[in-house]
């Protein structure tokens, strides 16, 4: 598949009337949900999005402060966010309705990243830690400790043999996702590492901070690959396209950047929001991408691509 080479903004969605903190899409591409919370110190609520019409399709009402993350299950059943409120909770994405809230993280809880059959979860933490949950149950399966600050974000590689986390430790660590031992502390980062993504092959991840970078990473050996420059702000998410050949970043600059994963590369910027940027996700197909802003609104963005 070809390279971006530019992208369009194609829909510019309100309606959240307070901070959008982060964004995911279904696997299947028809919806599209967000995170909102942040200036009213209680109000934290999902939004479900037809990916069409982009019409509201639910406001999903249970946190009890403001939502930081979320993450659709690869079936597209179930959608979990991560709140301040100190809990992951689970939701039919069907029917729209609360089936379960993960309690035992000790303040609040940044991020989270589904297994492949759904029956597990991680999830990150300011308490320093990650989880991992059973979803039937609702319980903890294991804690993983070693991060020596806030935990920022986790992913799981597509694989499903390692977690990766990211930290203001200013520290990428590598867990074995079976039994939770910590195998690399990947270093390099000059600041607080504040997200991360695994490619589709599992061979490679991807982490952005408050140093302005982003770092590619060797999940076999451990070894930073590459570093991509260009970002006037920390750089709050990033995440890998569907065939692995790009990436985008979501930035504090109000700007999202596309990047040639294998050379590292700036493809180009998209500019348009007018705050932080806090999220971004990839359409399935790779034909569209989709941002969360802290000026309220979700941003939707047609990609062009190179015709060789």
């Amino acid at each position: 598949m070809p390279l971006p080479t530019s992208a369009q903004r194609i829909r510019l969605i309100d309606g959240h009337n307070d901070y959008v903190n982060t964004c995911a899409i279904a696997p299947d591409g028809r919806w599209a949900v967000s995170g909102v919370g942040g200036i009213f110190p209680t109000h934290g609520v999902l939004k479900l999005w037809d990916a069409q019409s982009w019409q509201l399709l639910a406001t999903l009402e249970g946190h009890e402060d403001y939502v930081t993350s979320c993450a659709v299950s690869r079936d597209g059943a179930w959608i979990a966010s991560c709140s301040v409120d100190h809990t992951v909770r689970l939701w039919d994405a069907r029917a729209g309705t609360l089936c379960r809230t993960l309690r035992g993280h000790t303040s609040y809880v940044s991020g989270c990243a589904w297994s492949a059959d759904g029956t597990w979860l991680v999830s990150a933490s300011d308490d320093e830690t990650l989880r991992v949950w059973d979803v039937a149950s609702g319980t903890t399966r294991l804690v993983l400790r070693g991060h020596e600050e806030y935990v920022t974000s986790c992913a799981l590689s597509p694989d499903e043999a390692v977690i990766v986390s990211t930290s203001w430790d200013a520290s990428v660590r590598v867990w074995d996702a079976r039994s939770g031992q910590l195998r690399a502390t990947l270093l390099g980062h000059t600041d607080e590492v504040e997200s991360c993504c695994v490619d589709p092959t599992s061979r490679w991840a991807l982490s952005s901070s408050e140093d302005r970078t982003l770092r590619m990473w060797d999940l076999h050996s451990g070894a930073a690959v590459r570093t991509f420059v260009g970002h006037e702000s920390a750089v709050e998410a990033c995440a890998w396209s569907p065939d692995g050949r790009w990436v985008v970043s979501a930035s504090r600059d109000e700007t999202l950047r596309l990047w040639d994963a294998a050379t590292g590369h700036e493809r180009c910027c998209l500019r348009g929001h007018e705050a932080l940027v806090s999220g971004c996700a990839i359409s399935p197909d790779g034909a569209w991408l989709l941002s969360s802003s802290w000026d309220g609104t979700l941003g939707v963005w047609l990609l062009a691509y190179d015709e060789k």
